[in-house]
Formats: C-alpha cells, sequence, structure tokens
C-alpha cells in the first residue's frame, strides 16, 4: 500500500485512496491471524460484497494492542458484518477453507472460505548472534529479541543508542 512500492500508474497506484482498492469482491475471505495487521486488511477488504470471519488461536482478538485502536477497529469491523473466532488454530488449507481446530473443544471445524490470507505472528530471529563474532560491539533491538510492539523496539533501540 506504500507509495514507495506501489509504483502502479492505473486505478490501484497513484493517491492513498486509489492504493486502498481492492478488486477482491463478493468472497467469503477467512483471515488467519487477528493483531493489527489482520483487523487492518479486514478494513481494506470491508464492502464489494465480501463476507469476512477472522480467527484466532488467542482467547482474544488483538491481543497485546493498544485497547483504544482495537476498540475502535473492532467495533467498526463488527458493525459490517465481521465475524470473529477466538481459540481456532489452523491445522489445514484445502479448497473449501480453512481447517481449525477449535483449542477449547478440540473439535474440528472447517471455515469455509474462496481467499484465506494469512496475518500470523512473529518469531524471533536469533540467527542474527553469529554477527557478534564479526563486529565488536552488536547490540539487538526489537523482534529479533522479543517479538513485541514498534513502541517497545524503537525505545529499547533508542536506550541501546546511548551506550554507543
Amino acid at each position: 500500500m506504500s507509495p514507495r512500492a506501489n509504483k502502479r500508474t492505473d486505478e490501484y497506484g497513484g493517491s492513498f485512496e486509489n492504493r486502498m482498492r481492492s478488486n477482491i469482491k463478493n468472497m467469503n475471505i477467512a483471515i488467519v491471524g487477528s493483531g493489527m495487521t489482520g483487523l487492518e486488511t479486514a478494513e481494506v477488504l470491508l464492502g464489494k460484497g465480501n463476507k469476512i470471519s477472522m480467527y484466532d488461536m488467542l482467547d482474544e482478538i488483538a491481543k497485546g494492542a493498544e485497547k483504544q485502536n482495537r476498540f475502535v477497529d473492532m467495533t467498526h469491523l463488527e458493525e459490517n458484518g465481521v465475524k470473529f473466532y477466538t481459540n481456532h488454530k489452523a491445522k489445514e488449507i484445502t479448497r473449501e477453507g480453512v481447517i481449525f481446530e477449535n483449542l477449547i473443544t478440540g473439535e474440528l471445524v472447517t471455515g469455509k472460505a474462496d481467499l484465506v490470507i494469512l496475518s500470523l505472528g512473529i518469531n524471533s530471529n536469533t540467527m542474527l548472534e553469529s554477527l557478534s563474532q564479526a563486529f565488536d560491539k552488536v547490540v539487538f533491538v526489537g523482534d529479533c529479541v522479543s517479538p513485541g510492539k514498534i513502541v517497545d523496539a524503537t525505545s529499547s533501540g533508542l536506550l541501546e543508542l546511548w551506550t554507543i
């Protein structure tokens, strides 16, 4: 969606409004992962006859997101018919949609979908530790230490910068 990445010159490029357009219409969409990226993806796909269902293996939608952001986004999405399913772990993607395990009952359920979007979490990248052998001082901040929020990553980066 960034103007630096989106170099299109048709109706899907240029202005912010054009970059936010979607040609995905009249589809049943399953979004696996309900973090802020998943919620923002649902926002872009709203309307145009799309029916959106969001699934997450956690017990709360957008867990860890700022409460105000989560409340505003979820309220808007719910008002526009988006369905939310927590405690559902994706097991397999099929032609019919996604097979989920309900983590409370253990039951396998199929989320029927024409389009499946994966908006999944992240893990720390510890492979960067090999850099410590090549340089005198290497500092690890942000998601390579522990997945988290951007505000925590930039704060830890600033604090580390002051030690150099």
